[in-house]
């Protein structure tokens, strides 16, 4: 059960905007993961790229840096740099995980930086199949950069932490601000070990609402 939560949490880390789910870093403990998506379509092309660190710094309390990056020759760039903490919800010993987390930072966009804040609460449990052990993590966010811009996200994450040597993972994003249209994404993803410290991740990504489709390339570190 123990590399079923750890596998669940490693994937959650880096899932879309590299947020983290319903797992804590053990006290000591680090994870690093970079990440980067490309879109191309005719006359238009846009990069996501993302840096994600965290340290168990207490039994409850994990902290960290979260980097995210976007880039698209029709609309120009933007980014976030946020420091989180994450604090348990849940008793250590339930196999139902639950988590809070507190992120404050900057979003620079048009040449202008704003204070931004982020909340998020998540749900997180491992279940066996007849493939092997997985996992589920629900997310539900709360980000806002002023008041006018506020967003709501839902998202979720299911995945095999053990058996074949490539694993299959399912992500499900949804975005959603005043007065604008719901944006969700769908990916779906391997992941590799290299090494017990080392894993690759590959995915195929379909954003709305302008259908494009994105491929995503990520690396994690366990220290």
């Amino acid at each position: 059960m123990g590399r079923v939560l750890l596998a669940a949490f490693l994937w959650v880390s880096v899932a879309g905007t590299a947020t983290a789910g319903a797992w804590l870093q053990q006290p000591g403990r680090a994870f690093l993961a970079v990440s980067a998506t490309g879109y191309a379509r005719p006359g238009r092309a846009d990069m996501m790229s993302s840096l994600y660190a965290e340290y168990g710094l207490l039994p409850r309390l994990t902290v960290g840096l979260d980097v995210n990056g976007h880039a698209a020759i029709a609309s120009g760039s933007s980014a976030h740099a946020l420091l989180f903490a994450r604090l348990p919800l849940s008793a250590p010993d339930r196999s139902l995980r639950a988590a809070a987390e507190l992120a404050l930072g900057a979003y620079h966009a048009n040449h202008r930086s704003r204070p931004m804040l982020r909340l998020k609460a998540s749900l997180g449990s491992g279940f066996s199949s007849l493939a092997g052990p997985g996992w589920l993590n629900l997310g539900a966010e709360y980000e806002r950069i002023r008041a006018d811009r506020a967003a709501y996200k839902l998202n979720a994450a299911i995945g095999l932490s053990d058996g074949p040597t490539i694993r299959p993972l399912l992500e499900i994003e949804t975005w959603k601000r005043r007065d604008t249209p719901l944006i969700w994404t769908v990916t779906l993803s391997a992941m590799w070990d290299r090494g017990p410290a080392t894993t690759w991740l590959i995915g195929l990504r379909r954003r709305s609402p302008d259908a494009a489709l994105g491929v995503r390339l990520a690396l994690w570190r366990r220290f």
